[in-house]
């Protein structure tokens, strides 16, 4: 990450995710969307001390509210980064969204 230029983008998602708690980017392949989200959730650590944590792909297997109860066991506010997040179902992104709050982000 901080061997890329930074992007102009990182400190407006980076703004929306302290204010609305969830983002979804969306944008044409290659486009920037994964090293913004990337520069951006580093910026919460650095910053705020959030822990980020990503979605891995063998979690995506896993019943989403398995995600929850594991995302309860990580006591300090998070963001959850879910790369390719087309991957996934409207629905789920919607309800993964819905349940952000100020300590558990989610883009």
């Amino acid at each position: 990450m901080d061997a890329c230029p930074r992007l102009l983008e990182v400190d407006l998602l980076a703004d929306a995710l302290r204010r609305d708690h969830a983002v979804v980017l969306n944008g044409d392949s290659g486009c920037g969307k994964s090293i913004t989200a990337y520069q951006a959730t580093s910026d919460l650590l650095k910053d705020d001390g959030y822990e980020v944590l990503r979605l891995r792909d063998d979690a995506r297997k896993r019943d989403p509210r398995q995600w929850a109860a594991d995302l309860a066991l990580y006591a300090h506010p998070k963001v959850l980064l879910i790369d390719d997040a087309q991957d996934l179902s409207a629905d789920l992104v919607r309800e993964l969204a819905e349940t952000a709050t100020a300590d558990q982000l989610s883009r």
